[in-house]
């Protein structure tokens, strides 16, 4: 089936927003950032170059400098690969959890009560939180 070209822009546009869906393509472009965010500053604080980042990780310079740039599509085994490498941890939140909590007298009773203590000695104050004896 041959494809049909789009009369206008607009059209075009329609056709991109059916076909990819925004939230997800920001969502992806923010996970890229951290990515790339993370090993640039893992890379810096250690006085590397990204070809001496690259011999660690196994993978050329120039991949190095995609991933830094935000450019490439990670696969997990990859992302495995690199925490790994680097001694780091890989966590994942699909953020598919109702957040809502309600909050009700059952899980009240879980939560401990802080009260605020100020004291003062030798004219210098002091602040900190103490449980209650309630709590």
């Amino acid at each position: 089936m041959a494809n049909k070209r789009s009369s206008s822009f607009g059209e075009f546009l329609d056709q991109i927003a059916k076909t990819y869906n925004v939230e997800d393509s920001l969502a992806i472009g923010r996970i890229k950032g951290q990515v790339a965010s993370q090993l640039m500053s893992y890379r810096k604080e250690r006085g590397l170059s990204q070809k001496q980042l690259g011999e660690l990780l196994g993978f050329k310079q120039p991949y190095v400098s995609n991933i830094e740039r935000g450019e490439e599509n990670l696969s997990l085994e990859t992302l495995v690969k690199i925490s790994a490498c680097l001694k780091g941890r890989l966590n994942v939140d699909l953020g598919i959890t109702d957040r809502k909590t309600k909050i009700t007298k059952e899980v009240i009773k879980y939560v401990p009560i802080y009260i605020p203590v100020i004291s003062v000695q030798n004219n210098e104050s002091s602040f900190c939180w103490k449980p209650s004896e309630a709590a």
